[in-house]
């Protein structure tokens, strides 16, 4: 089972790109995971890419075979590269016991790494693909 969805590249379109997602892959067992990451690779991609810009589009393909579900969000580019940025990133140092609204920040794709069997990208000129594969055994 496959399919794919092409959204404007804005926040308000994380949304449509899980009800998307929750209607292809309605009884799959891999469902709430799913959605996390096209939450966050959709989002990401609105957030650090030209898809972010006005006129910007993000296209959305699901894939699933046997047990594995592969997630594709392709936006139109950006100058770096989608990367896990380090615990705490941008956060300004709080006194302990206190969490700053800031340190909420940057952890897409941690959250992709902890529930994926594996994630990764390929980026060209003009667009980024990021990728990641779940599969039942990595929950």
């Amino acid at each position: 089972m496959a399919g794919c969805l092409t959204l404007a590249g804005r926040v308000e379109e994380v949304g449509a790109a899980r009800a998307f997602a929750r209607r292809l892959l309605d009884g799959n067992p891999l469902l709430e995971p799913v959605l996390l990451v096209v939450s966050e690779l959709v989002t990401n991609s609105v957030e650090h890419s030209g898809s972010g810009r006005p006129g910007g589009t993000i296209t959305l393909y699901l894939l699933h075979v046997g047990t594995r579900v592969r997630v594709e969000v392709r936006d139109d580019g950006a100058d770096g590269v989608p990367s896990v940025r380090p615990a705490g990133w941008p956060a300004v140092p709080e006194p302990a016991g206190s969490l700053d609204e800031l340190d909420v920040g940057g952890r897409g794709l941690r959250l992709v790494t902890a529930v994926a069997a594996c994630w990764g990208f390929t980026a060209g000129r003009r667009e980024t693909t990021t990728w990641a594969e779940l599969t039942p055994d990595h929950e």
